[in-house]
């Protein structure tokens, strides 16, 4: 399996980009196309890239308007229709004439040309700002990956203990999962299921350390809370009760909903 690192030393290596313009070997290509099938950070880039070579490819097909000649024909014709100028002054005016007519052809194509290297810059400029905002992006999906992965090997982790929650009488839809790994020094609660209850009340996670009922949360429907390990280290049981809004500083134990022993922690 490719590490995160080496992913990101591809996407830097320059190697995608060469492959989207055509100009990697063979064997290089086969190479890419494999990244791009196998990790889904790499297909995405490739498929931002591609999006902008066409942008690019676009301002390369562009030509000068059809109308520019002309209209500086006209703009010329115009200015000197009222000269009448007769042997050799007229040769030497026409030379002239011809002489400012091909400048002014050649201004206006310079002046297109760098109008059209502006527009080209600009959009540069913004593809330039696109790759950087797809790289933020590439790294966040791969910070997300890396977390999700994380959390995954903790959960499945065999030195991870899994306790279940489910509420009596009082709740009898309530249904939390606490975990526990002493190896790690972690410990999470998922909020799978809480019945509803009034705005002056809340669900609240206890753990009962050698005797005495030590908060761990507030809980709400579809959250997930971090547990202290240090408590979960020393807590017998986990147990959920009915509180004021906000929590309270001591269980009501008469409103016990949910309640499950610990395993003893060597």
């Amino acid at each position: 399996m490719m590490e995160d690192k080496d992913i990101q030393d591809f996407l830097n290596s320059g190697l995608l980009e060469q492959y989207v313009i055509g100009a990697t070997e063979s064997y290089q290509s086969e190479e890419v196309e494999s990244f791009i099938k196998k990790h889904a950070e790499i297909k995405f880039a490739y498929q931002k890239l591609q999006e902008e070579l066409h942008v690019v490819s676009k301002l390369y097909q562009k030509e000068p308007p059809e109308n520019l000649k002309s209209e500086i024909i006209k703009s010329i014709k115009t200015d000197h229709s009222a000269e009448v100028i007769q042997g050799n002054s007229t040769s030497f005016n026409w030379l002239n004439l011809a002489a400012v007519f091909i400048g002014l052809i050649g201004i206006a194509g310079f002046l297109y040309v760098n109008n059209q290297n502006t527009t080209l810059e600009r959009q540069l400029s913004i593809i330039k700002g696109e790759q950087s905002q797809l790289l933020k992006e590439v790294s966040f999906a791969t910070k997300e990956m890396s977390s999700l992965e994380d959390e995954i090997a903790y959960l499945k982790s065999a030195e991870t203990d899994k306790y279940i929650l489910k509420g009596n009488q009082k709740a009898q839809t309530l249904l939390a999962t606490a975990y526990y790994n002493k190896s790690t020094d972690r410990g999470e609660v998922e909020i799978n299921n809480l019945p509803d209850l009034d705005k002056d009340h809340d669900y609240q996670l206890w753990a009962d350390v050698d005797g005495e009922m030590i908060s761990l949360a507030v809980l709400k429907e579809g959250s997930k809370k971090i547990l202290d390990p240090t408590i979960m280290a020393n807590a017998s049981s986990l147990n959920i009760t009915i509180e004021p809004a906000g929590g309270n500083d001591h269980a009501t134990v008469e409103n016990l909903v949910a309640a499950v022993n610990l395993r003893v922690q060597p």
